[in-house]
């Protein structure tokens, strides 16, 4: 209804349904009803913001829509260097699946964010984020997400204090933590990220990664 008036106004809905009005008065029961489930299902408070977490590329091309259901939610975007993201797939949830699979889906999350998505957003309701600027530097971003978001200072120093202990990365960021991506995963893994990804990596300021014979 919400993306395709006109085709359910021609065949599965009463022409009422798709009025532009009573479509706004949808938006806004649609937003009481999952506000109302989100507070009951995480006992939130009334008054208190719940955070929704939308990873992969089918709930990342829902933020228009969840924009319109809800006009002051805030998108936050974080993006991560492929070379560590499709290893941590690896590590902690697709073992079986091919190199080539996850680098591609890499490419299409970001693509579609950057080309279909990010346009249709008010840039004042978005924050862009590296994970490896969160990990260099938390107290730095956790100030950005609390200008962002409107949090007293406090709060900041409670998001920085969180992810100091929480968050860890392999990425060139950590110098301390030197990581042998070549021994671990591969020259072929590396090649294959270089030639998947290399364009869209530019779009990010990611840099390619230098191949050891």
């Amino acid at each position: 209804v919400l993306t395709q008036p006109n085709a359910y106004k021609q065949s599965l809905l009463p022409t009422s349904v798709c009025g532009k009005d009573n479509i706004n008065t949808l938006l806004k029961w649609m937003a009481v009803g999952i506000d109302g489930f989100m507070r009951e299902t995480y006992e939130g408070s009334n008054g208190l913001r719940w955070i929704e977490k939308t990873p992969d590329l089918k709930q990342i091309r829902m933020f228009p829509l969840i924009k319109r259901i809800f006009p002051r939610s805030q998108v936050i975007f974080i993006t991560r260097h492929p070379r560590d993201q499709v290893y941590s797939q690896i590590k902690k949830h697709n073992p079986q699946r091919s190199h080539q699979d996850l680098l591609n889906h890499w490419v299409k999350i970001h693509r579609e964010f950057r080309e279909n998505v990010r346009p249709q957003i008010d840039p004042k309701s978005l924050l862009e984020i590296k994970q490896e600027e969160l990990v260099a530097n938390p107290e730095v971003v956790s100030q950005q997400l609390g200008d962002f978001l409107g949090l007293n200072s406090s709060e900041s120093v409670m998001i920085s204090s969180f992810l100091k202990k929480n968050k860890i990365n392999r990425s060139e960021a950590k110098v301390e933590d030197s990581f042998d991506y070549a021994n671990e995963v591969g020259n072929d893994f590396l090649q294959s990220m270089n030639a998947i990804c290399a364009n869209e990596m530019h779009h990010w300021n990611y840099d390619l990664v230098s191949i050891q014979n």
